[in-house]
């Protein structure tokens, strides 16, 4: 537990990004714990306070006792990783006097906005962290961009850091507490359906546990395509993977590709890929093929909603490739000369967006 006067954590992060840091003290602050963590004296009970600098610092030649004096009594750094956080002179000063009194494994950090996509997570750091770092280690990152991990699995990744424990245990207690909520909701909708006739209000109370479980599937995805994905495949379990895949996609197959904002298209394109990959690597190409297909249509929907982004056209041109070449393995030979063609001139495209990019 925190000893008085100290902080759980010191967010530091760019002004720029002001949005995500409030988000995050929120929601970390108001996150609750297991109560079996509680028993343990060396690990809080709540995840507060956290210090958040909310003015900007001044020109002043350094930091200020006041910010010197937070970050000696944080026990972690959260250091929201963009674009304009790795240039300001500031968050570098704060991320150089934490590591001067605690140790690198204590620094958790978070992808927010345009950090420097399709580059790896040690090129999106600061070069201060990447140097404190042990020869092939990574820190514990949340990734809250577009097609990361989304909201909820990122609250989960640093309250599990914060904490100290894996983060399988604190998934799993979430997926069970909002089953339990769904359940109360569930409930409470029979007996108000029942005492009131309420329909409407029946209706209002299924509209919130479908985007509840909404919320989930898009959770299980992110799980799937990261920690899940990470243990099973080493070992061969790449039918548990599929079974998993096959789960998620019924899910979205029951839902209006309209009613889907960006981050959820992406999470929908990142799982048919993946599911895509797996069968291949089962010999699944029938499979697979059907897999890249719904891939490649959803990510030419993401590519309809922002046509100028590389990054969401190098994904789609990928999807591209893998079906058409899916489709040349199984001798689909005039749907895999279509389809090679259409990633030919995709590439083309992306040459017109970034022609220094020859890759």
């Amino acid at each position: 537990m925190a000893q008085s006067g100290s902080y759980i954590a010191f967010i530091s992060y760019s002004h720029s990004d002001r949005y995500w840091a409030e988000w995050l003290h929120r929601t970390l602050e108001r996150y609750r714990p297991p109560r079996h963590i509680g028993a343990d004296l060396n690990k809080p009970t709540r995840l507060r306070p956290i210090f958040r600098d909310q003015a900007e610092l001044s020109a002043g030649p350094d930091l200020g006792d006041s910010i010197r004096s937070a970050l000696d009594r944080s026990s972690h750094l959260i250091l929201l990783c963009s674009p304009s956080a790795l240039a300001s002179r500031w968050v570098n000063a704060e991320l150089a006097h934490f590591l001067t009194t605690h140790s690198v494994d204590r620094v958790l950090c978070v992808l927010v906005g345009d950090s420097q996509p399709g580059k790896s997570l040690l090129e999106c750091l600061p070069e201060g962290l990447r140097e404190a770092l042990p020869v092939g280690q990574e820190p514990l990152a949340a990734d809250l961009r577009v097609g990361g991990d989304g909201r909820r699995l990122a609250r989960l990744k640093l309250a599990a850091g914060l904490l100290g424990v894996g983060l399988d245990l604190l998934v799993q207690r979430d997926a069970r507490r909002r089953t339990r909520l769904m359940m109360a909701i569930t409930a409470a909708a029979v007996s108000l359906s029942v005492a009131f006739g309420g329909l409407a209000l029946a209706a209002i109370d299924a509209r919130r546990l479908a985007q509840r479980q909404a919320a989930e599937s898009e959770d299980l995805v992110a799980f799937m395509l990261g920690d899940l994905r990470g243990k099973l495949e080493p070992v061969g379990r790449l039918d548990v993977l599929d079974g998993v895949g096959r789960k998620v996609l019924d899910h979205y197959a029951r839902i209006d590709d309209d009613r889907l904002d960006d981050p959820a298209l992406a999470q929908q394109a990142k799982a048919l890929t993946l599911l895509g990959s797996i069968r291949v690597k089962r010999a699944d190409l029938p499979g697979a093929e059907q897999a890249f297909a719904s891939a490649a249509a959803t990510s030419a929907r993401l590519v309809a909603r922002a046509p100028h982004d590389g990054t969401r056209l190098f994904d789609h041109a990928q999807n591209v490739y893998w079906l058409a070449f899916v489709q040349w393995k199984l001798d689909h030979v005039a749907a895999a000369e279509r389809g090679f063609a259409e990633y030919a001139r995709l590439a083309d495209m992306l040459v017109q967006i970034d022609p220094k990019r020859a890759d």
